[in-house]
């Protein structure tokens, strides 16, 4: 078995609902979103 650890902030599409965010709001989003991972395992 493999496992990949991937940072969800590398990763996140450009989402629709930041349209409705300011830029800094969609910056700070994206910040979080650099301390979060998940893991691939095949």
């Amino acid at each position: 078995m493999k496992a990949e650890k991937v940072n969800l902030g590398e990763v996140m599409p450009n989402l629709n609902i930041y349209r409705q965010f300011t830029s800094a709001q969609v910056q700070r989003f994206k910040g979080s979103m650099q301390d979060c991972h998940y893991w691939i395992m095949t």
